[in-house]
Formats: C-alpha cells, structure tokens, sequence
C-alpha cells in the first residue's frame, strides 16, 4: 500500500505535523500533540486530542450552574424530577406519569430549554399541567403553588389527586 503524504493537511481539529513511528504526529487546535493512524485521520475516526470528546460530552451533561457539587437548585430538582415521574420505571410515580402515557417533550430533554421556557423556579411554587390529559410540553406547564394546582385540577374534573403524587 502506498503511503499518501498528508503533511500539514488539516483533519478535524489535528494538522500533521510529522511521520514518526509508522503514524502522523498531529497537533490539535488545543496545542495538544496527538499520534494518529492514517486511515483514522482520513476516515475522520480521529478529529482531535480527545479535547472534542471532553468538550461535547462536558455540553451534554452541563446543567449551567444548577448542580454542583452534587446540589440541586429547585429548577433543576423539578426538571429532574419531571423527568423520573414520566421516563423512569422505577420512580414511586411513574405510575401516575410514563405508566398513563404523560410524556416530557423532546425539547426539554434537555436542561437548558426547559429554563429556558419555565425560566427559575420561584419559591413555593411546583410545576403544574394545565391539562392533565397532555404532556410537559412548552404551553401547558406553568409554576403555580401547590393549592393553585389542586383547585385548577378539582375544577377541571380530573379528580383529586392521590395522596402521594407530587408535581414538583
């Protein structure tokens, strides 16, 4: 196999620098220096140091600010929360959520959009359907505190909630 000369070509974040030892020596965008197989770099296995790696799997879990140390904020707590109630099979409530169908959107999978929309979660409130019979889905979830929740939900004939079955 012939070897293609790929010297000072850029792949992703990695620019060849040198051939040594049977591989390319890259340097990342980071400043970072990387020895890569060829065909990695041309089959784009191969993008970086490994910094991209950390950068999108950082983005993917990056709860901006409302978790640390491994303390919630309430924001954070009720999307989480949220979450269990409807994609969880062992939450205490999944029965009451997924179990019956009650699904999160797909935007709000995600954190971010769900502050986004909700904005903070202000005390003494609880996040609230206004109708029970859809999803947790941008215009039909609103904070309202807990004796606002059970009066909309008596009026609207859903039926009294049971006992334990928390929205927030």
């Amino acid at each position: 196999m012939k070897l293609i000369n790929v010297l000072d070509q850029r792949f992703g974040r990695l620019v060849v620098k040198q051939r040594v030892e049977g591989k390319w020596l890259c340097q990342c965008d980071c400043g970072n220096f990387v020895k890569v197989r060829g065909c990695d770099l041309q089959s784009k296995v191969v993008r970086s140091c490994g910094c991209l790696h950390k950068e999108t799997c950082g983005n993917l879990h990056r709860t901006h600010g409302h978790s640390v140390n491994f303390k919630h904020t309430p924001t954070y707590h009720s999307w989480h929360a949220m979450k269990q109630r409807c994609n969880n099979p062992n939450s205490t409530h999944y029965k009451y959520y997924g179990g019956l169908g009650i699904t999160v959107c797909e935007r709000w999978r995600y954190f971010k959009n769900f502050l986004h929309d909700l904005g903070e979660h202000p005390e003494g409130k609880e996040l609230s359907r206004k109708d029970e019979t859809k999803g947790y889905e941008p215009g039909n979830v609103v904070w309202e505190t807990h004796l606002e929740n059970a009066r909309r939900r008596d009026s609207s004939n859903c039926g009294p909630r049971r006992k334990n079955d928390q929205t927030s």
